[in-house]
């Protein structure tokens, strides 16, 4: 969080920004936290830079640290204020392997001061040097070798770093983003440089393939329909359809004993939706239509009445006005 001169950062916006980092969002500041605050504005008050931070290990093999940092940048040349930031840094020096070395390790090159030689890859390609002075030491010594061949550098996702506001410079989202996905990125940084430091057989790379797949039960979906479609297309079209087969005609054949067979005309048989009624045909003899069944049966006689053996006859659809009874009487 960058704030330029002649301005200064809002009370509020460093409250906020310690606490996001420090303490927990949109939760009440604890004593700590209010402490940290406190001495920030203490230390933008009187103009002054200020440090502050914690180093704790968490096992034997991985040492953090936490640091938040108030500068307050001056011009060399006229002392005159430029701008102040407020940063923090979050390290985690992890132990990811350990060998035995056949020689000790040397500086790269002469240094008076404090040398640290920069490995990539295992091969030591340049050295760190400061001189006598600029640090706590004052006799020169070699640090030892930092392997800094796995390197991640992520932009635009933690938020602006140009702006004097909490909510801008610092971007909840992206720090949630990162919370939820450290655990994977530090993985893939400890695999990169074991792999570049020559030790892949210690990498193990877990291949994950997404392909389709059908349960029993959708399986049985898809299939059950076309099942039944077969049973109602073989009970529906077992036998040429004609022309009153689905007609009201054909209900009231079956239900008065017309099966279509000889043998079978004091059988009543069952009509129903999976089951054909009898087949009716259309025949005609000396210019008279009449229905019968496939056997010959006579099913409907037009004209006057008359009584046949083994049918039923059916009046005409237009009836006379009188109709001979078999006494004799009109009706």
């Amino acid at each position: 969080m960058v704030s330029y001169t002649p301005m200064l950062f809002a009370d509020a916006e460093v409250t906020d920004f310690i606490n996001r980092m420090w303490g927990h969002p949109n939760q009440p500041m604890t004593l700590a936290v209010r402490q940290l605050v406190d001495a920030v504005l203490h230390a933008q008050n009187n103009r002054t830079s200020l440090t502050f931070g914690s180093f704790t290990q968490q096992d034997m093999g991985t040492v953090a640290s936490q640091s938040t940092e108030y500068l307050y940048i001056t011009s060399p040349m006229t002392d005159e204020p430029i701008y102040a930031m407020i940063r923090f840094a979050f390290t985690d020096i992890k132990l990811v392997d350990s060998e035995t070395l056949s020689n000790e390790p040397v500086p790269l090159m002469a240094c008076n001061g404090s040398a640290t030689n920069i490995v990539v890859g295992g091969v030591v390609r340049a050295m760190d040097c400061s001189p006598v002075g600029s640090t706590t030491s004052t006799q020169p010594q070699f640090l030892g070798q930092t392997d800094t061949s796995s390197v991640m550098i992520i932009n635009d996702i933690f938020g602006d770093g140009t702006k004097d506001t909490s909510e801008n410079a610092l971007d909840q989202a992206g720090v949630d983003w990162y919370n939820a996905h450290w655990e994977h990125m530090d993985k893939l940084l400890t695999s990169r440089g074991l792999i570049i430091g020559g030790h892949r057989p210690k990498v193990t790379v877990v291949v994950h393939t997404n392909q389709a797949a059908i349960s029993y039960l959708q399986l049985t979906l898809i299939l059950l329909p076309i099942f039944l479609a077969l049973i109602v297309w073989g009970a529906t079209f077992q036998k040429p359809m004609s022309y009153y087969q689905n007609s009201f005609l054909a209900a009231v054949c079956a239900t008065a004993h017309v099966t279509g067979r000889a043998s079978d005309e004091s059988e009543c048989r069952e009509i129903g939706y999976m089951r054909s009624p009898p087949e009716i045909v259309v025949k005609t003899k000396d210019r008279h239509v009449s229905l019968r069944t496939p056997e010959g049966e006579l099913v409907a006689v037009p004209g006057g009445r008359r009584v046949l053996h083994g049918g039923v006859i059916f009046e005409p659809l237009v009836l006379p006005e009188a109709w001979p009874e078999a006494d004799g009487s009109a009706r």
